[in-house]
């Protein structure tokens, strides 16, 4: 009986779920200045929704659209001069006393209509936060560094103080 009520107790622990969708990522980049514009493609592998131990990335395609349109130098919705094709992004975290911080484990290609101008693979991980703030952090933080592998000689931008 005994054993029966910590089963109970537990139950409805097991399935709080934190949902995670329609974040706001604006990544620190520097604008275009070449005039080119580029589109983002996402591979059959980024998943809409992803759900990870109690956290559901609800929206995480469009999370990640709306990462790349709201910094992405010279990002535009449909067909651009280049296209930003993210093959694959692999969301984690790891949970500590008060906070949360996401990883995201990606691959992708620059194309210029058929042909690969350049690979890129890394890992994005967020500052600590709450599970918004630290997915939404990650999401930054891979545009940000998508930017500057594919763009070594132009200027970062300056980290804002928030």
């Amino acid at each position: 009986m005994q054993t029966m009520r910590h089963l109970l107790l537990l139950i409805p622990l097991a399935s709080c779920v934190a949902h995670v969708s329609m974040i706001e990522p604006r990544p620190n980049l520097p604008p275009r200045v070449d005039g080119q514009t580029i589109n983002m493609v996402l591979g059959d592998a980024v998943q809409q929704e992803t759900r990870l131990f109690r956290v559901s990335l609800d929206s995480f395609r469009g999370d990640l659209k709306r990462g790349f349109l709201n910094g992405y130098p010279g990002a535009v919705v449909g067909t651009g001069d280049l296209q930003l094709v993210l093959d694959s992004v692999e969301p984690t975290y790891a949970r500590t006393s008060a906070a949360c911080v996401a990883t995201l484990r990606y691959r992708g290609r620059l194309m210029k209509d058929t042909e690969a101008l350049e690979s890129f693979a890394g890992v994005a991980k967020s500052e600590p936060g709450d599970f918004r703030r630290c997915f939404k952090g990650a999401i930054e933080a891979l545009f940000e560094q998508t930017f500057r592998t594919l763009n070594p000689g132009e200027p970062e931008a300056v980290k804002s103080s928030k």
